[in-house]
């Protein structure tokens, strides 16, 4: 502990936190949290609050103005972490395994920023604070990106929670269970009432696209391109390089920040100018290689499914000429079961191709007009 307290606070406290979280293991994926899950009835305890805030004797008086003059911070937050943390955003997010509640660790991360700072959110703080955890403990891509959704989360529990010591008579829409990263130690309720809120004002003005760049251990690697051409794109270009890392990884089973490491070796594997960026492999013609360079179990049914799918015009052949065969299988079947003489199975082979060369042919010329398959829902030759 007194090494922790020789250094910045921040950095310090988010150096235990990590340490602590090394030593319990993450999990696969989060249960939901009760904040996030339970946004809707928020609005009701939001109309329940107020009433109780319009009649608050002096001992709750500071924490009810504060309540009622920003109430329209907190509608914002609710609708913001709706919009930015959908169910499948959600669970992509790991856990924390010590805890026996499996919250995602991001947002502990969250509460444990909050207590170290003092409950004064800044951009500068989150990214120290982020930096010096991720020396220990590496985020995801995801993680980063929901952090900032998770600070209104938190300031969402601090706020209900202190309220709801003001104010018993308004019930809470959820209920708050306090870890070593979660405990508010030191502020009393009216403070975290007043803090949660104006913290809340404060998150909406911060440039969180300037954090994710400063703080993203796959960004940072992927502006080593030995091309020099990935520091110089657009965020949203670069986004798109990111979601292909996330993709990769989430194929093969390996860190993301591996995923891109690797990525940077390929580029020096070749000498050909095109495979010297980054996203030659990435997002370009060499992603098939490099997919399949970084895959550990290349006989899976998904690899193989994957690989597969690179050659589209085979697939559908195939599912062409299956489909032929399964069609002819029953008249086959009768012509066999009836004694047909030789006559009789030449001229149903005679109907049955010229059915399925029409079928085919004119599913094929809707496969060139419109760019892509056409759909084997219809490849039936008995079909009209």
């Amino acid at each position: 502990m007194a090494d922790y307290e020789e250094r910045d606070p921040l950095a310090g406290a988010a150096e235990e936190v990590a340490d602590r979280h090394h030593l319990t293991g993450l999990l696969g994926k989060s249960v939901p949290l009760p904040a996030w899950a339970h946004l809707e009835e928020m609005k009701t305890w939001l109309r329940q609050a107020r009433q109780a805030a319009a009649k608050a004797d002096k001992r709750a008086g500071a924490a009810a103005e504060w309540l009622l003059d920003n109430d329209y911070q907190i509608q914002r937050a609710i609708l913001q972490i709706r919009e930015d943390l959908p169910e499948e955003f959600y669970a992509k997010l790991p856990a924390i395994s010590g805890d026996g509640l499996g919250r995602p660790r991001v947002h502990q991360l969250a509460h444990a920023l909050l207590q170290a700072s003092h409950l004064q959110v800044s951009l500068n703080g989150a990214v120290l604070f982020v930096e010096q955890y991720q020396k220990t403990m590496p985020l995801s891509i995801a993680e980063t990106w929901a952090f900032p959704t998770m600070l209104r989360i938190v300031c969402l529990e601090l706020l209900i929670g202190g309220f709801s010591h003001l104010f018993p008579e308004v019930e809470p829409p959820f209920e708050i269970v306090e870890t070593p990263d979660t405990a508010m130690v030191g502020f009393d309720d009216t403070e975290c009432v007043a803090r949660a809120i104006a913290n809340l004002g404060v998150i909406a003005t911060i440039q969180w696209n300037d954090f994710f760049d400063r703080t993203s251990q796959v960004e940072a690697i992927l502006r080593r391109d030995p091309a020099g051409v990935y520091p110089h794109m657009d965020f949203d270009t670069r986004d798109r390089y990111r979601h292909a890392v996330e993709q990769l990884a989430d194929q093969s089973g390996l860190p993301e920040w591996d995923v891109a490491e690797r990525a940077l070796r390929q580029c020096h594997s070749s000498d050909e100018a095109p495979s010297g960026h980054v996203g030659f492999w990435l997002i370009d013609i060499g992603r098939p290689a490099f997919a399949d360079a970084i895959d550990p179990r290349p006989w899976t049914p998904g690899s193989i499914l994957r690989r597969a799918l690179r050659y589209p015009g085979l697939l559908y052949a195939a599912a062409l000429l299956l489909a032929g065969l399964a069609g002819f299988a029953l008249p086959a079947a009768y012509l066999v079961s009836t004694g047909a003489t030789a006559g009789s199975w030449l001229l149903a082979s005679l109907i049955h191709d010229a059915r399925f060369r029409a079928r085919s042919g004119h599913l094929l010329r809707l496969a060139v007009l419109r760019g892509r398959p056409a759909s084997l829902a219809f490849v039936s030759p008995h079909s009209d």
